[in-house]
């Protein structure tokens, strides 16, 4: 039977845990949530070398010194964060689905080796652009994809592959329900011609299937002894990989909307998951890719293919978009280059260009747009009589005759 709050406040002093103030741990975030840190315990950082629960999992709050810093610099704990905590009161107990020994108090995070981040997507038009960070003391990176759906892009592979090479990680490729393409020809013949796309680059590509376990011992291997992140679209299956291999995991799936053809959220937290013989963070499905300060040196070192047939361009600034002697249309025309990865790159430095000068003219206002409710509901108000008022009656040709026009009635006010 467990303890209410009541009788632990009634309890006499003598008989409470004693608090391990004096002590620090060495500990590693496994878990974050909306005010909530759970935190694996490693050797004690004392001069007695005394080991603590080692592995043992505690429920942790941030120091008051510590949370000032970390809301002035606009920072955070993430997971795989390597941390010291102090104030362990042993105390059993369950915290989100996890076994806990008790609380503790993170005091200080140490010296981070890698960080994971993207652009966040703006929380309202004319915000500052963010950077946000995924996960740090990250050892190596997998791009979860899909064998069929959400449908198999070679240029979302690329963006991930981008995402990890711009913070220094190492990165591989797992595509996973493998088992659909067993009697549907076109999809294999497409897995396997972006299998060889890749591993001609020097990537590291397995073929998973959660259902059969195809593939999965040899991707456990990959990732054992390292701090490993699953990411890629929602719906791949990372999850199920994860069950895969470790069966006890309690985790939901989901299915893919039928609407979209799209996947749905079934991880809304993100979580550090001992896998046996190494670590995964399991984080949410990314929708969209953005890239925070990407360098083009980055870009170039990440499509070396494209960049090495560019150098065949008649014109040194050839935009390869129609000029003569292109070297680039050339090898797409010849069959040498895929043209979805040629527009992977393209759209790639687009976004990254985009992404500069919108940093750019953050830091020349220095103002950030906060929206205030009476704008927000002005805005909202706006949206809706646009919606309403505008009614597609049908399309036309557009002047080129390469596109469609929506020809629009819209109903002004009297």
């Amino acid at each position: 039977m467990q303890e209410t709050l009541r009788e632990r406040l009634q309890r006499r002093p003598q008989d409470r845990p004693r608090e391990d103030k004096n002590s620090l741990c060495r500990a590693v975030i496994v878990r974050t949530g909306p005010g909530l840190y759970l935190a694996r315990t490693e050797t004690r950082a004392g001069e007695s070398g005394h080991e603590v629960g080692r592995g043992s999992v505690w429920a942790c709050r941030l120091r008051g010194k510590l949370r000032a810093r970390l809301e002035r610099e606009q920072d955070a704990v993430y997971i795989g964060e390597e941390v010291l905590v102090s104030h362990l009161v042993p105390r059993a107990g369950v915290v989100a689905g996890m076994n806990t020994s008790g609380t503790a108090l993170i005091e200080s995070l140490l010296p981070r080796r890698t960080t994971l981040f993207r652009l966040a997507p703006p929380p309202w038009p004319g915000t500052t652009l963010l950077k946000k960070t995924l996960a740090v003391n990250v050892d190596l990176v997998v791009a979860v994809v899909a064998a069929v759906a959400p449908p198999l892009k070679q240029g979302t592979i690329d963006r991930y592959l981008l995402l990890a090479a711009q913070a220094g990680i190492e990165s591989a490729v797992c595509i996973n329900k493998i088992d659909q393409v067993a009697s549907d020809r076109e999809h294999r013949e497409k897995v396997q011609e972006i299998r060889s796309n890749l591993e001609n680059r020097g990537v590291r590509v397995v073929l998973t299937s959660a259902v059969t376990g195809e593939g999965i011992p040899g991707l456990h291997a990959l990732i054992s002894g390292k701090t490993s992140v699953f990411t890629g679209p929602s719906g791949v299956g990372k999850t199920s990989i994860l069950k895969s291999m470790c069966p006890d995991l309690e985790a939901k799936t989901l299915t893919i909307s039928e609407s979209t053809n799209k996947g749905r959220h079934s991880t809304t937290y993100s979580s550090l998951i001992d896998v046996g013989g190494g670590y995964v963070a399991d984080l949410p499905g990314l929708r969209a890719i953005g890239f925070w300060n990407l360098e083009d040196e980055t870009v170039k070192s990440e499509f070396a293919d494209i960049e090495e047939i560019a150098r065949g361009c008649q014109f040194s600034d050839c935009s390869h978009r129609g000029e003569p002697g292109c070297a680039v249309r050339a090898a797409i025309e010849a069959g040498d280059l895929s043209g979805e990865r040629f527009a992977a790159y393209v759209k790639v430095l687009r976004d990254a260009e985009k992404s500069r000068a919108g940093q750019d003219r953050s830091s020349r206002t220095g103002r950030k747009f906060r929206p205030t409710s009476r704008r927000v509901d002005r805005m909202k108000a706006i949206e809706e009589s646009r919606e309403e008022d505008e009614r597609v009656l049908g399309h036309c040709p557009d002047a080129s005759g390469s596109g469609r026009l929506k020809i629009r009635q819209v109903e002004h006010p009297q």
